[in-house]
């Protein structure tokens, strides 16, 4: 008789999202699989520090972050290429500065331009800005397009003065803006 191994979810990637949600279904008693293309411990520069938003969320799925006495960033500096420096308290309001409009553009436009190049399906998750909206044609119907994209009702809804109210409790990515 075979033995045939079966599993409730499996999650490509073992990043820290992949981790997190696999912890999250394990914790709901659902047997997950977990499939990491590279051996650990990996080193991500992205990983130098726990942003303050995913604080609860990391805690709440028992990592020790007290214990481990990470940096707490509070502050933001920006240098310009002629040596000039902006010195701020870093806030939610400058999540927008981080990712601007042209970022989102210009990331939309090249995936655009690849999956023309080379004739494959694309669909873009979290349009957030009215400009990348311009990318996508409404002309054909659905069944034949082969480049689609969505937006969320939050991109819609908030625009970045909102963060002066409603702080982190609106941070998402792609950040909010306009």
């Amino acid at each position: 008789m075979q033995n045939k191994l079966t599993y409730d979810a499996c999650i490509i990637g073992g990043g820290l999202a992949g981790l997190s949600l696999s912890i999250l279904l394990a914790k709901a008693n659902l047997k997950v699989l977990i499939i990491e293309k590279k051996s650990y411990p990996k080193h991500k520069v992205c990983g130098e520090y726990i942003s303050l938003e995913s604080w609860n969320f990391l805690t709440d799925l028992g990592v020790p972050l007290q214990k481990m006495q990470l940096p707490i960033i509070k502050k933001l500096q920006l240098t310009s290429t002629d040596s000039k420096q902006l010195n701020t308290d870093f806030t939610a309001a400058h999540h927008p500065i981080i990712r601007d409009e042209e970022a989102c553009y210009e990331s939309s436009l090249t995936a655009i331009q690849f999956a023309k190049k080379y004739n494959t399906r694309l669909h873009i998750l979290h349009i957030s800005t009215e400009k990348e909206i311009q990318l996508f044609g409404n002309m054909l119907p659905l069944k034949d397009k082969r480049i689609t994209s969505e937006v969320c009702v939050h991109h819609l809804h908030f625009t970045a003065d909102d963060y002066e109210k409603l702080g982190y409790k609106i941070k998402c990515n792609p950040a909010i803006k306009a």
